[in-house]
């Protein structure tokens, strides 16, 4: 079934012979014509405008890689060296703070680790047993005069402690448990034929050498052959330990290492050999070529990218075709802030070279840039610093003690008046006047107490088949003064009384009895496992089927003597995290000074402290120690709990705590954030960005901060290029305008629609009108043809 459309159209003309269909198209398009132009045009405008914002992208997003080549410092740091040739001395980096200047090296000596070997018998097997016990080991030089009689320690090292017991009581768990230190301590194991020994290895240089002492366990003696300190040398020295000499221009400078970085800044060199006599001379220069180069790259870039955006922005002065973004508030205001940037002064550089025109670069009439060569030249080659600051960021103090200590480039530009009102200060423990005697008490020899029976009379020892049951053989056991306990022999065939002794320690172990127990061939012999006068064994109430088999009831027991191993013991709390047990060793200090280094690494050697910083430093002041956090801050604290029973002697459970705290000071008058010795500017100010690292009697400082021409340009450049910058905001309202346009469009063909429906209605209606007007004219004539005297003749 035809629609109503298409049976209009298919009856117009078909009476009249005008083809109105045709006519009522032509008439609709000659309507819709002026609007849809209209749409046309401003789409086609939109179109090219986002194509051509496009092409700007693009060509900005080369002109800022430009622009953050000049903002690194290292563009303009660059440094070149020449040096004469030498085996003796290697170069090996050198960097953009390394200072300017002519040097002479000479090469006096090399560092050398001191290397340690252990003595006679060698070890059949690397897994023997060497005995259990506590080793310290002490960093620091042997009198080179006397060695090795005189060992001072280096305080700037912590000594290295560690235990031996049966998870390592071997000299492969020796080796391991000195490498595992990861102190600085290298230990290797070495079969010179004869068998395994240990070759223990310290660090290069003359106060890295070692001192090692052993805290031996009586009951598993062999320990004590690894010592090689003031009294005992049982290890054998195979290479003693020294610094590096050498001298820079004729100053005589010590290292501890071959491999130096830290005599001239930036600049890093082996030692390879001695070479007196022979000088080595390098020459280190500004290396001005890249930060030249980078320059000269900018203007070149700069003028590609005008050439590059001209097709967008500008107009074709052969055609005088205008580009789609000539009149664009968005590109008319990139380029105007553009040309400000270049010909302005940077912000934050108050003198010097503050803008490109001092370093001769132009704008021309055409808006490129140019080099006057002689302004150009003579900026690099007579005040390169000046070029440097204009160019790259640069954050400076006036105060020695206020330190720029990172910045950022969202800070804004600027000399900011910083002004100290807290001094940062570090945790601190200032003990009680220790004890008049505690050298002397700590150097009091310390025995073991013991009890020693008779000797044994065991008639046989096979008590299982003797029919005793258990029972039969028991005794009560005191060790340290502590509680009491029965021990129980087990019932069974025995060898003899050692293997009774080993049943004995068995229940001894699983009762927690803190002792040791063996049959020395005559009588039983039972050992308290610490020493001092608190050290001690206590038998009674014995069971025994025979009177005198055990021996024990009649035997002698024999206290200890001098202070307990742990006597001295404490715990101690640093920025709030608690360490184990600091053990202070017992022995014999020459002076306060020795023992507080000694008390600061037992405390830096904990493994708690270590995981979590919790590092400190000991000093002795006339009658008391002070134990000082090295973190700043109020999170920053000491104190010590005494555990051991003359711990108080060192008065620091009774000594008085005291909290860091944190700097506080301003950034213009307004109020700052410490953390630590770190203070920052107030959030959202402008200064917001720069960091500074605060040290104690500091009181103020100006800060300038300047983001240089290369950063300032890249900002400019990323607010248009960032997401939801200004480029992706004008491309969006343009990509709206467009979306808008479809909707016109829609409009328009809706209404052309209804328009060409209703010229069709119109013209059908006169067709209709037509074709009634010949109809009529038809019948007229049939009856003019009919009448009288208008028939035709017949």
């Amino acid at each position: 079934m035809e629609s109503v459309g298409s049976s209009i159209i298919s009856s117009l003309g078909a009476g009249s012979g005008i083809n109105s269909g045709s006519i009522v198209s032509q008439l609709t398009e000659v309507e819709k014509a002026p609007r849809q132009q209209q749409i046309d045009t401003k789409k086609e405008t939109l179109e090219s405008k986002i194509s051509d914002f496009g092409i700007v992208r693009s060509a900005l997003s080369t002109l800022q890689e430009q622009a953050e080549l000049l903002s690194k410092s290292e563009t303009f740091n660059s440094k070149s060296a020449s040096f004469s040739d030498s085996q003796a001395f290697i170069p090996v980096s050198l960097n953009e703070d390394a200072p300017v200047g002519s040097y002479s090296f000479e090469v006096l000596d090399v560092a050398q680790s001191q290397s340690l070997s252990s003595g006679l018998p060698a070890l059949s097997d690397p897994t023997n047993s060497i005995g259990k016990g506590t080793m310290t080991i002490d960093f620091g030089a042997w009198d080179p005069d006397a060695p090795p009689l005189d060992f001072t320690p280096n305080s700037d090292k912590d000594a290295l402690v560690i235990t031996i017991d049966d998870d390592n009581n071997s000299l492969n768990g020796l080796k391991d448990a000195i490498n595992n230190a990861d102190a600085g301590v290298n230990a290797s194991i070495i079969n010179d034929g004869s068998g395994y020994r240990l070759l223990i290895t310290a660090e290069s240089g003359f106060s890295n050498q070692l001192s090692i002492s052993v805290a031996e366990d009586p009951m598993a003696p062999g320990l004590s052959g690894f010592e090689y300190n003031e009294t005992t040398q049982n290890l054998t020295e195979a290479q003693v330990g020294k610094d590096a000499s050498l001298k820079v221009n004729g100053l005589l400078v010590s290292r501890s290492s071959n491999n130096i970085d830290d005599v001239l800044e930036g600049f890093e060199f082996n030692l390879a050999k001695a070479d007196p006599g022979n000088i080595v001379n390098v020459t280190i220069t500004e290396d001005k070529a890249a930060g030249e180069q980078a320059v000269r790259d900018f203007v070149a870039t700069f003028n590609e990218f005008l050439i590059a955006i001209e097709p967008a922005v500008g107009v074709n002065s052969e055609t005088d075709e205008k580009g789609s973004l000539e009149r664009d508030p968005t590109a008319r205001s990139l380029q105007t802030q553009l040309r400000n940037l270049i010909a302005s002064a940077v912000p934050g550089v108050d003198s010097g070279f503050s803008s490109l025109t001092n370093v001769g670069i132009r704008t021309e009439l055409d808006g490129t840039l140019s080099i006057h060569e002689d302004d150009f030249q003579a900026a690099f080659d007579d005040n390169y610093e000046l070029v440097k600051g204009l160019f790259s960021s640069q954050a400076s103090s006036s105060s020695d003690k206020i330190e720029v200590n990172s910045f950022r480039e969202s800070a804004v530009p600027g000399t900011y008046d910083v002004n100290i009102t807290q001094d940062p200060e570090k945790g601190q423990l200032l003990g009680a006047a220790a004890s008049g005697t505690l050298l002397t008490d700590l150097a009091q020899a310390s025995t073991i107490g013991n009890y020693t029976g008779v000797a044994s009379a065991f008639a046989g020892t096979d008590l299982a088949t003797q029919g005793a049951v258990l029972g039969d053989y028991g005794f009560d056991i005191v060790v340290d003064g502590g509680s009491l306990v029965n021990i129980q022999l087990p019932i069974a065939d025995y060898a003899d009384e050692a293997a009774i002794a080993t049943a004995l320690q068995t229940q001894f172990d699983d009762n927690d009895v803190q002792a040791d127990i063996v049959h020395n061939g005559s009588e039983f012999v039972v050992t308290s496992r610490t020493q001092g006068a608190n050290s001690g064994v206590i038998i009674g109430n014995i069971d025994e089927n025979t009177p005198g088999e055990f021996g024990l009831e009649f035997g002698t027991g024999v206290a200890g003597t001098g202070p307990a191993a742990d006597e001295y013991d404490f715990t101690i709390t640093v920025n709030g995290t608690e360490s184990g047990n600091i053990n202070l060793s017992l022995g014999t200090y020459a002076t306060q000074d020795e023992l507080a280094d000694h008390i600061q690494a037992q405390i830096n050697n904990d493994s708690t402290l270590k995981a979590n910083g919790g590092e400190v430093d000991v000093v002795w002041n006339t009658d008391h120690f002070e134990i000082t956090s090295r973190r700043y801050g109020d999170k920053s604290n000491v104190s010590v709990v005494a555990v051991g029973a003359s711990a108080a002697d060192l008065g620091l459970s009774t000594g008085t705590s005291s909290a860091g705290k944190d700097v506080a000071g301003t950034f213009d008058g307004v109020v700052g954030f410490g953390v630590g010795n770190v203070l920052l500017p107030k959030l959202d100010t402008d200064p917001y960005g720069i960091s500074l690292l605060v040290q104690p009697g500091a009181a103020s400082s100006n800060v300038n901060f300047s983001r240089g021409f290369g950063s300032e340009l890249s900002q400019l450049i990323d607010s248009y290029l960032e997401s939801n910058g200004i480029l992706d905001t004008r491309e969006t309202t343009l990509n709206s305008d467009i979306k808008d346009l479809e909707g016109d469009q829609e409009a328009l063909d809706r209404r052309m629609t209804a328009y060409h429906a209703r010229l069709l209605s119109q013209f059908l209606a006169m067709e209709r009108i037509v074709n009634g007007f010949t109809s009529a004219g038809g019948a007229l004539g049939d009856i003019g043809n009919r009448l009288p005297f208008t028939a035709s003749s017949r």
